[in-house]
């Protein structure tokens, strides 16, 4: 980043992007940047032209979709929600396979109500939580607070490393056991 010129004001956005789930922080610095950058005329002189619409939408999309961490995969809406401690709560409307979905987040819960319309059920999933929902339902995730994720993740690649570790210890003595 330090030899980024953000020439553009879609560059405060991307890096943003980049830095959501690794530095939250700065990734909520960049995005306010980024909403300010046609207001406040960081770039010097643009600000006539008018606003760059681009990143406009792409701050929307940031918060929509990489602060929800919401992302279609094989038939199942999976979310995992991350908010910057300086927002408290999202709310946002999505469409997704004929169904209106309401959605709020906060840093302890996900909430995702269908509105009541003529749909096939949907999946939606977080963390391994699947649940089906139907037209006119409500299903609220409990969330993985921040400390209890970051100490699930380490639990998880210690135990990496020790499957790891064992492998290596097995296959080395399988060689010499192999050149005995």
């Amino acid at each position: 980043m330090q030899r980024t010129s953000h020439g553009s004001t879609l560059s405060w956005v991307t890096h943003a992007w980049v830095l959501a789930r690794a530095d939250r922080p700065r990734s909520w610095q960049l995005l306010c940047q980024a909403l300010d950058s046609d207001f406040a005329d960081l770039q010097g002189g643009t600000t006539p032209e008018g606003i760059h619409l681009g990143a406009m939408a792409s701050t929307v999309d940031l918060i929509q979709r990489c602060y929800t961490g919401i992302e279609p995969r094989a038939n199942v809406l999976t979310f995992n929600p991350r908010l910057p401690d300086e927002l408290t709560r999202l709310k946002t409307t999505v469409r997704y396979r004929g169904q209106t979905l309401d959605l709020e987040v906060t840093h302890e819960n996900l909430c995702v109500s269908s509105r009541p319309f003529t749909a096939h059920p949907i999946t939606i999933a977080y963390r391994g939580h699947v649940r089906e929902i139907s037209p006119g339902q409500r299903y609220e995730f409990r969330l993985i607070a921040g400390r209890e994720r970051d100490r699930l993740a380490k639990q998880r690649a210690r135990a990496d490393l020790q499957r790891q570790h064992q492998t290596t210890s097995s296959e080395s003595l399988t060689q010499k056991e192999l050149t005995a």
